[in-house]
């Protein structure tokens, strides 16, 4: 990070919270927010958007702290996998393995 960012943690929830693991999702190209909102809107997904404010033409931008990928707390036992995939903006869940991975919390 360089002078003048900031850091900005961003969780897109509104007062139901799901419980379960969190997973990375894949987005589309510049489309994090929009598959943030949607994910939490048809879904009820709470998601973690990681931002960093930076100086752009005399303001301030935000932008993506990991491009292309937004955090979803979810219980795959209860949201199919292809309900996520199939979600605007989004691209995929990702998987190691076959299979998505939950993120290890530290």
């Amino acid at each position: 990070m360089t002078k003048g960012h900031t850091v900005v943690m961003n969780f897109i929830t509104d007062t139901y919270c799901t419980s379960g693991p969190w997973y990375l999702v894949h987005c589309k190209p510049r489309k994090e927010l929009y598959a943030a909102n949607a994910l939490r809107t048809l879904l009820q997904l709470s998601i973690f958007l990681p931002e960093n404010q930076i100086p752009s033409r005399g303001g301030v931008r935000q932008v993506p702290f990991f491009p292309g990928y937004i955090f979803a707390q979810v219980d795959l036992q209860k949201v199919a996998r292809s309900h996520i995939n199939a979600s605007p903006g989004v691209i995929r869940l990702v998987e190691f393995g076959g299979e998505p991975q939950p993120v290890p919390l530290v």
